[in-house]
């Protein structure tokens, strides 16, 4: 099994990315009020992590404020996962993240690469991705699922 190549333009189109999801929080967001702030959790793999960049792209974004409180994130991405590992551990990484009286909980879950670059098809990939959103829409998360984008720059 070997890892698939991260080109310089995929890694500018995930910052591009995974910024644009923090502009879409505000579209989530309540106006009901909480006692904990608002929290968003990044879920993902290698690029989620912030692999071959300086920092993990999560701290790039500047998150918006919710009934007057900044949001608490956490970036809980891990080189090589695959979307079907990170659904079997939500339970004990992600899950126990949800705080019951916060404003928002929020969950962008982006993987998929390295399904595919293991052998694993695009419909594989989308089929539990669609599982693991539903999955955490059902235990009360608001979720944001980023798109895949190419590792190689090719297509």
């Amino acid at each position: 099994m070997t890892t698939p190549r991260i080109s310089s333009l995929a890694l500018l189109l995930a910052s591009v990315l995974l910024g644009a999801c923090a502009a879409l929080v505000p579209l989530f967001a309540s106006t009901a009020h909480a006692s904990s702030a608002p929290q968003i959790v990044y879920v993902g793999d290698s690029l989620t992590q912030g692999s071959y960049g300086s920092l993990p792209y999560s701290s790039y974004i500047t998150l918006p404020t919710v009934v007057g409180k900044s949001f608490h994130a956490t970036n809980i991405g891990v080189s090589g996962r695959t979307v079907q590992t990170m659904y079997d551990l939500a339970d004990t990484n992600l899950n126990p993240l949800y705080v019951s009286d916060a404003s928002e909980n929020i969950v962008v879950i982006w993987g998929g690469v390295n399904d595919i670059g293991y052998g694993g098809t695009p419909d594989q990939a989308y089929s539990v991705l669609k599982k693991f959103g539903e999955h955490e829409r059902a235990l009360g998360w608001k979720v944001i699922v980023a798109t895949l984008i190419s590792v190689t720059g090719l297509d």
